[in-house]
């Protein structure tokens, strides 16, 4: 005979703000949103350059073997590059924090590109956790601005 049971989730959900540029990390009482405390935050200093800042030079020219030139560009353009890597670094960040149980639940706050390069590295364990996604741009907001916005997006508890 075999028992099947899921495992406890720790009463405790972490909020990830982020855009290209800089993320912060709030922890709450699960499902209550009630002590919030922010945890951390991030910088991604290349998320806010403009490309022009950071490719110091023109893209590479050469010319086809029928004798036209072309220019060389960037496989992917500036924005998502550095999306790209700092959601690599912020999934680290959750996945790690994730496996020592610090967290049972996420809410993710970001602009519709970062939300999306999330989603992509996000584990399937880790996807399980989101409770909530908004799609907006509240890094630079009060701890009391965005908690409003979770408390709008979060299913209300079940009375017991």
């Amino acid at each position: 005979m075999s028992y099947r049971h899921s495992a406890r989730r720790v009463p405790i959900v972490w909020i990830l703000v982020a855009d290209r540029a800089a993320a912060r990390i709030f922890a709450a009482d699960w499902p209550t949103l009630e002590n919030v405390r922010e945890l951390d935050d991030c910088i991604n200093s290349a998320g806010a350059m403009h490309g022009r800042q950071v490719y110091a030079d023109r893209f590479g020219h050469d010319h086809a073997p029928d004798g036209h030139g072309f220019t060389d560009s960037p496989a992917t353009d500036f924005r998502h590059y550095t999306a790209e890597h700092f959601a690599q670094h912020l999934t680290e960040l959750l996945e790690d924090a994730r496996n020592r149980h610090e967290f049972g639940s996420l809410v993710l706050i970001a602009p519709p590109l970062m939300l999306g390069v999330l989603r992509e590295h996000f584990s399937a364990p880790l996807q399980k956790l989101i409770e909530a996604e908004l799609d907006k741009e509240l890094v630079h907001a009060s701890p009391t601005e965005i908690l409003e916005y979770v408390q709008q997006a979060v299913p209300k508890p079940a009375a017991v």
